[in-house]
Parts: C-alpha cells; structure tokens; sequence
C-alpha cells in the first residue's frame, strides 16, 4: 500500500524550502512579496505552513528566487526522513520570534523538550 503523506507536514515541509531559497537570494520576506504580487504576510503563512499555495502561486514565488518550482518540492525519501525531525516547522518559527531569533536558544529549548517525562511519574497537587 502507498503511503499519502501528511498534508500538513507536506506544506510545512514546503515552506521550510520557500524560506530556504528565499534566504539564499538574500531576499526578505517583503521583496519576495513585491516580486510576485503577494502580500508579506501570505510568505509569512506560506513558509511557516499556515497557509497552502496554489500551483500558480509557487509557479510565481519560484519565478521571482528564479529557481524550478519542483526544488520546493520533497522528493518521498526526503520526506519520510523528515518524519523523524524534533519540532515542526511552525514551532520552530514561533520559538525563534519569540527568542528573538536567537537559534541557539532555540536549539536550546528543543533540545530539552524532547526529553520524555517517565510514565511513572505521578504529579501531585498541593491539598
């Protein structure tokens, strides 16, 4: 049986790739924007997950990073690898506004989340 990837991970997984070619054309979020005739907030939405583009949309954010629309995209392997990341890429966004983009503290603090509370454990309350 094949495999349908997560919907949202896929997009998610998409964004990080927007981003990523984003930054390496040393292009903000808002000169992208202009590019394509986005608003700052959809490339925003776009590379965090939050919102799901159309084909002729990453046609168009593809034209303007002067990249093929098909690097946006995860090959299966690249895919399945990412199921076993520590945090999704809104989290991770979310982290690194709120540390100020500060990556080490965000590292940081993923790190440590990801240590598993034992099921053992028994929380108790003050009576």
């Amino acid at each position: 049986m094949r495999r349908i990837p997560d919907s949202e991970r896929l997009y998610e997984f998409v964004g990080q790739k927007v981003e990523r070619q984003r930054r390496e054309a040393s292009l903000t979020q808002t000169q992208l924007a202009q590019r394509c005739g986005l608003a700052r907030g959809s490339i925003a939405n776009i590379e965090i997950g939050n919102q799901r583009p159309t084909l002729h949309t990453l046609w168009s954010i593809a034209d303007a990073l002067g990249v093929d629309m098909r690097s946006f995209l995860p090959s299966r392997d690249e895919f399945l690898k990412s199921e076993t990341g520590t945090a999704s890429p809104k989290i991770t966004g979310r982290l690194k506004k709120a540390a100020g983009d500060s990556e080490n503290q965000v590292a940081s603090f993923i790190a440590s989340s990801r240590e598993k509370v034992s099921p053992d454990v028994v929380y108790r309350t003050k009576s």
